[in-house]
C-alpha cells in the first residue's frame, strides 16, 4: 500500500479541518485512532491511503472530536455500550456554492474513552439534508 502525506495549515486541527481535507482529497473515509496520525482512504488508486500531516491524535483530542459531532445521547451510548454509529451533517461550499454533506460515523470506546472514529463520506447535496 502506498502512503501520501496531506498537509493541514493549523497545528491544532478541528473537525472542520479534517472534514475539508476529506472533501478536497475526495476521500471516501477518514480513520482516527488514538496515538496515531489520521489516515485517509484514497479511492483514486486501489490500496492507496494517505496520512494527514498532523500530530497523532491523543485521547483528549479524540474525545473532543467525538463530542463535536455527537449528541449527548450518542455520547452516553458510546460510554455504556462501547460503540456508537451516527450521522454527522454539515454545510460547506462546492464551486463557490453552498453544499450540504454528511458522514456516517463509527465510534469505538474502551474503558469509556474514545479509541477510534471512522468517518465514511456520503454524497454532497445542494439542498439541506
Amino acid at each position: 500500500m502506498e502512503r501520501k502525506e496531506h498537509h493541514m495549515s493549523e497545528p491544532e486541527f478541528t473537525m472542520k479541518d479534517l472534514r475539508e481535507t476529506v472533501l478536497s482529497e475526495c476521500s471516501p473515509c477518514l480513520c482516527l485512532t488514538v496515538d496515531s496520525q489520521p489516515t485517509l482512504t484514497l479511492h483514486r488508486t486501489e490500496g492507496q491511503f494517505g496520512m494527514v500531516d498532523v500530530s497523532p491524535v491523543n485521547s483528549e483530542k479524540m474525545d473532543a472530536l467525538f463530542r463535536s459531532v455527537a449528541s449527548p445521547a450518542q455520547a452516553q451510548q458510546l460510554k455504556s455500550k462501547g460503540c456508537a454509529e451516527l450521522i454527522y451533517d454539515f454545510e460547506t461550499t462546492k464551486f463557490g456554492q453552498p453544499a450540504f454533506g454528511r458522514f456516517r460515523v463509527e465510534a469505538k470506546a474502551v474503558n469509556r474513552k474514545v479509541v477510534s472514529l471512522k468517518f465514511h463520506r456520503l454524497p454532497l447535496s445542494d439542498q439541506p439534508i
